[in-house]
Protein backbone atom coordinates (compact mmCIF):
# COMPACT_ATOMS: atom_id res chain seq x y z
CA UNK A 1 0.00 0.00 0.00
CA UNK A 2 1.53 2.87 -1.11
CA UNK A 3 1.61 6.07 1.51
CA UNK A 4 3.16 9.26 0.50
CA UNK A 5 3.20 11.77 3.59
CA UNK A 6 4.36 15.04 4.92
CA UNK A 7 5.85 14.59 8.27
CA UNK A 8 7.50 17.15 11.71
CA UNK A 9 9.13 16.40 14.85
CA UNK A 10 9.97 18.68 17.55
CA UNK A 11 12.37 17.84 20.18
CA UNK A 12 13.35 20.65 22.57
CA UNK A 13 11.73 23.96 25.19
CA UNK A 14 7.80 23.21 25.18
CA UNK A 15 5.99 24.25 22.01
CA UNK A 16 2.39 24.30 21.28
CA UNK A 17 1.46 22.45 18.72
CA UNK A 18 0.30 24.97 16.08
CA UNK A 19 3.84 25.94 16.44
CA UNK A 20 4.42 22.74 14.01
CA UNK A 21 0.92 22.53 12.31
CA UNK A 22 -0.23 25.88 11.45
CA UNK A 23 2.12 28.77 12.71
CA UNK A 24 5.37 28.49 10.40
CA UNK A 25 4.38 29.37 6.35
CA UNK A 26 5.40 25.98 5.54
CA UNK A 27 3.74 24.15 8.38
CA UNK A 28 2.53 21.06 8.51
CA UNK A 29 -1.04 22.56 7.17
CA UNK A 30 0.55 23.93 4.60
CA UNK A 31 2.79 21.09 3.15
CA UNK A 32 -0.72 19.35 3.17
CA UNK A 33 -1.93 20.78 0.11
CA UNK A 34 1.35 22.92 -1.11
CA UNK A 35 4.10 20.61 -0.95
CA UNK A 36 7.55 21.34 -2.88
CA UNK A 37 8.63 18.09 -2.40
CA UNK A 38 6.10 15.18 -2.68
CA UNK A 39 6.84 13.25 -6.04
CA UNK A 40 4.30 10.79 -5.89
CA UNK A 41 0.75 13.00 -5.09
CA UNK A 42 -0.51 16.38 -5.29
CA UNK A 43 -2.32 16.90 -1.88
CA UNK A 44 -2.11 14.48 1.43
CA UNK A 45 -5.73 14.97 1.83
CA UNK A 46 -6.49 11.17 3.64
CA UNK A 47 -6.02 11.84 7.27
CA UNK A 48 -3.97 13.69 10.09
CA UNK A 49 -2.68 12.84 13.62
CA UNK A 50 -0.53 14.05 16.14
CA UNK A 51 1.75 12.52 18.99
CA UNK A 52 2.60 14.02 22.18
CA UNK A 53 3.91 13.78 25.97
CA UNK A 54 2.70 14.87 29.01
CA UNK A 55 5.32 16.03 32.00
CA UNK A 56 5.50 12.78 34.34
CA UNK A 57 3.58 10.46 31.98
CA UNK A 58 5.96 8.33 30.18
CA UNK A 59 3.32 7.01 27.51
CA UNK A 60 2.85 9.25 24.44
CA UNK A 61 -0.44 10.57 23.96
CA UNK A 62 -1.90 10.18 20.28
CA UNK A 63 -5.02 12.18 18.06
CA UNK A 64 -5.74 10.83 14.78
CA UNK A 65 -8.75 12.24 12.32
CA UNK A 66 -9.12 10.63 8.98
CA UNK A 67 -10.48 14.00 7.87
CA UNK A 68 -7.99 16.11 5.51
CA UNK A 69 -6.30 18.71 8.23
CA UNK A 70 -7.96 21.81 7.02
CA UNK A 71 -11.51 20.04 7.41
CA UNK A 72 -10.82 19.14 10.71
CA UNK A 73 -12.54 21.47 12.86
CA UNK A 74 -10.72 20.09 15.82
CA UNK A 75 -7.50 21.76 14.73
CA UNK A 76 -7.32 24.90 16.12
CA UNK A 77 -8.23 24.65 19.46
CA UNK A 78 -6.22 21.62 19.92
CA UNK A 79 -3.18 23.20 18.62
CA UNK A 80 -3.96 26.17 20.73
CA UNK A 81 -4.12 23.77 24.00
CA UNK A 82 -1.71 20.72 23.22
CA UNK A 83 1.93 22.07 24.22
CA UNK A 84 4.64 19.34 24.63
CA UNK A 85 9.26 18.82 24.81
CA UNK A 86 8.14 16.38 22.56
CA UNK A 87 6.27 16.73 19.03
CA UNK A 88 5.47 14.51 16.80
CA UNK A 89 3.12 14.67 13.58
CA UNK A 90 1.85 13.95 10.04
CA UNK A 91 -0.45 14.17 7.05
CA UNK A 92 -1.30 11.39 4.69
CA UNK A 93 -1.59 10.79 1.12
CA UNK A 94 -3.03 7.16 0.32
CA UNK A 95 -3.23 5.54 -2.98
CA UNK A 96 -6.30 2.96 -1.43
CA UNK A 97 -9.37 4.88 -0.90
CA UNK A 98 -10.57 1.44 1.11
CA UNK A 99 -7.44 2.16 3.88
CA UNK A 100 -8.79 5.37 4.73
CA UNK A 101 -9.51 5.00 8.54
CA UNK A 102 -8.57 6.07 11.58
CA UNK A 103 -6.69 3.03 12.29
CA UNK A 104 -4.48 3.45 9.41
CA UNK A 105 -3.59 7.04 10.18
CA UNK A 106 -0.49 8.13 11.83
CA UNK A 107 1.56 8.33 14.43
CA UNK A 108 1.33 4.78 15.73
CA UNK A 109 1.81 4.22 19.45
CA UNK A 110 2.90 1.52 21.84
CA UNK A 111 3.99 2.51 25.46
CA UNK A 112 6.12 5.51 25.38
CA UNK A 113 7.23 5.06 21.69
CA UNK A 114 5.53 7.30 18.82
CA UNK A 115 6.44 6.87 15.30
CA UNK A 116 5.97 8.75 12.13
CA UNK A 117 6.92 7.63 8.69
CA UNK A 118 6.85 8.75 5.08
CA UNK A 119 7.30 5.97 2.04
CA UNK A 120 5.92 2.31 1.45
CA UNK A 121 6.56 -1.14 0.63
CA UNK A 122 5.37 -2.25 -2.87
CA UNK A 123 2.31 -4.50 -3.27
CA UNK A 124 2.72 -4.80 0.68
CA UNK A 125 -0.28 -6.93 1.23
CA UNK A 126 -0.13 -9.27 -1.36
CA UNK A 127 4.39 -9.28 -0.84
CA UNK A 128 5.26 -8.87 2.48
CA UNK A 129 2.54 -8.89 5.18
CA UNK A 130 2.70 -12.43 5.95
CA UNK A 131 6.61 -12.38 5.99
CA UNK A 132 6.65 -9.50 8.63
CA UNK A 133 4.07 -11.22 11.04
CA UNK A 134 5.94 -14.01 11.37
CA UNK A 135 8.74 -12.11 12.30
CA UNK A 136 6.87 -11.00 15.53
CA UNK A 137 6.58 -11.72 18.96
CA UNK A 138 2.99 -11.56 20.46
CA UNK A 139 2.75 -7.78 21.96
CA UNK A 140 4.09 -6.21 18.67
CA UNK A 141 1.70 -8.06 16.45
CA UNK A 142 -0.91 -7.54 18.85
CA UNK A 143 -0.32 -3.86 18.57
CA UNK A 144 -1.09 -3.67 15.24
CA UNK A 145 -4.61 -2.18 14.75
CA UNK A 146 -4.50 -1.50 10.60
CA UNK A 147 -3.18 -2.98 7.82
CA UNK A 148 -1.06 0.02 6.18
CA UNK A 149 3.15 -1.21 5.43
CA UNK A 150 4.05 1.67 8.64
CA UNK A 151 2.19 0.08 11.13
CA UNK A 152 3.78 -2.89 10.28
CA UNK A 153 7.54 -1.46 10.02
CA UNK A 154 6.56 0.16 13.79
CA UNK A 155 5.75 -3.12 14.81
CA UNK A 156 9.09 -4.57 13.41
CA UNK A 157 10.52 -1.47 15.49
CA UNK A 158 8.72 -2.50 18.94
CA UNK A 159 9.51 -6.17 18.28
CA UNK A 160 13.18 -5.14 18.47
CA UNK A 161 12.89 -2.32 20.88
CA UNK A 162 11.32 -5.36 23.44
CA UNK A 163 13.71 -7.97 22.77
CA UNK A 164 16.63 -5.20 24.32
CA UNK A 165 14.68 -3.42 27.66
CA UNK A 166 18.20 -3.52 29.58
CA UNK A 167 20.06 -1.32 26.67
CA UNK A 168 20.79 2.54 27.24
CA UNK A 169 17.71 4.28 25.96
CA UNK A 170 19.64 5.96 23.65
CA UNK A 171 21.35 2.82 22.12
CA UNK A 172 17.77 1.09 22.29
CA UNK A 173 15.88 3.25 20.42
CA UNK A 174 18.62 3.24 17.70
CA UNK A 175 19.52 -0.74 18.09
CA UNK A 176 15.92 -1.03 17.01
CA UNK A 177 15.22 1.09 14.11
CA UNK A 178 18.22 -0.28 12.32
CA UNK A 179 17.50 -3.60 13.32
CA UNK A 180 14.10 -3.30 11.76
CA UNK A 181 14.77 -1.40 9.02
CA UNK A 182 17.99 -3.77 8.09
CA UNK A 183 15.43 -6.63 8.33
CA UNK A 184 12.81 -5.12 5.82
CA UNK A 185 15.26 -4.37 3.13
CA UNK A 186 16.41 -8.06 2.96
CA UNK A 187 13.12 -9.04 2.79
CA UNK A 188 12.58 -6.54 0.21
CA UNK A 189 15.49 -6.99 -1.51
CA UNK A 190 14.87 -10.96 -1.39
CA UNK A 191 11.64 -10.90 -3.18
CA UNK A 192 12.69 -7.40 -5.78
CA UNK A 193 10.43 -5.07 -3.95
CA UNK A 194 10.71 -0.81 -3.71
CA UNK A 195 11.09 -0.30 -0.04
CA UNK A 196 11.13 3.55 0.92
CA UNK A 197 11.26 4.35 4.47
CA UNK A 198 11.77 8.14 6.05
CA UNK A 199 10.66 7.66 9.74
CA UNK A 200 11.09 9.51 12.98
CA UNK A 201 10.76 7.48 16.47
CA UNK A 202 10.09 9.49 19.34
CA UNK A 203 10.29 8.64 23.01
CA UNK A 204 9.59 11.80 24.79
CA UNK A 205 13.21 11.86 25.78
CA UNK A 206 14.44 11.63 22.03
CA UNK A 207 13.61 11.58 18.61
CA UNK A 208 15.35 8.70 16.05
CA UNK A 209 15.48 9.90 12.45
CA UNK A 210 16.18 7.16 9.27
CA UNK A 211 16.52 7.76 5.81
CA UNK A 212 17.05 4.05 3.79
CA UNK A 213 15.81 2.53 0.44
CA UNK A 214 15.71 -0.39 -1.66
CA UNK A 215 15.40 0.17 -5.39
CA UNK A 216 14.46 3.04 -4.92
CA UNK A 217 15.61 6.73 -3.10
CA UNK A 218 13.88 7.72 0.41
CA UNK A 219 11.92 10.59 0.54
CA UNK A 220 12.66 13.58 1.82
CA UNK A 221 13.58 15.08 5.53
CA UNK A 222 15.05 18.19 6.95
CA UNK A 223 16.67 19.12 10.12
CA UNK A 224 17.33 22.26 11.92
CA UNK A 225 18.88 22.76 15.10
CA UNK A 226 18.28 25.81 17.20
CA UNK A 227 20.52 27.21 19.63
CA UNK A 228 18.69 29.83 21.45
CA UNK A 229 16.89 27.77 22.90
CA UNK A 230 17.78 24.79 22.33
CA UNK A 231 15.77 22.39 19.91
CA UNK A 232 15.94 19.85 17.37
CA UNK A 233 13.22 20.10 14.41
CA UNK A 234 12.67 17.62 11.81
CA UNK A 235 9.98 17.76 8.66
CA UNK A 236 10.02 16.68 5.58
CA UNK A 237 10.30 19.86 4.11
CA UNK A 238 11.55 23.27 6.04
CA UNK A 239 8.66 24.69 8.05
CA UNK A 240 10.13 28.43 6.74
CA UNK A 241 12.17 28.48 3.81
CA UNK A 242 13.56 31.94 4.82
CA UNK A 243 14.35 30.42 8.31
CA UNK A 244 18.25 29.73 8.32
CA UNK A 245 20.36 26.36 9.37
CA UNK A 246 17.81 24.00 7.78
CA UNK A 247 20.23 21.19 5.99
CA UNK A 248 19.04 17.86 4.14
CA UNK A 249 19.58 14.43 5.81
CA UNK A 250 21.09 12.49 3.70
CA UNK A 251 19.49 9.44 2.16
CA UNK A 252 20.87 6.44 3.85
CA UNK A 253 21.73 8.17 7.14
CA UNK A 254 20.54 8.14 10.58
CA UNK A 255 20.01 10.80 13.69
CA UNK A 256 19.37 10.62 17.21
CA UNK A 257 18.40 13.68 18.75
CA UNK A 258 17.83 14.14 22.35
CA UNK A 259 17.80 17.94 25.04
CA UNK A 260 21.81 17.27 24.84
CA UNK A 261 22.32 17.24 21.33
CA UNK A 262 22.01 15.73 18.02
CA UNK A 263 24.45 13.24 16.26
CA UNK A 264 24.37 11.04 13.28
CA UNK A 265 25.03 7.10 13.05
CA UNK A 266 25.82 5.23 10.36
CA UNK A 267 23.01 2.16 9.23
CA UNK A 268 25.38 -0.39 9.06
Amino acid sequence: MTCMCRVVAYLGPRVSLDTLVDREPHALYQQSYAAKELETSVVSADGWGAAWYLTADPRACVYRSTQPIWGDPNRSDLGRTVSSRCILAAVRSATDPISIAAMNTQPFRFERLSFVHNGYIEAFRRTLRRAVCEELDDAAYANIAGDTDSEHLFAMIVNAWLAIPDDDPELRLVSAVKSAVAKLRRLARERSLVFLATLVLGDGERLVALRASEAGKSPSLYLRRADAPQAIWLASEPTDFAQPGWEPVPDESGLLASFSGCRRFELS
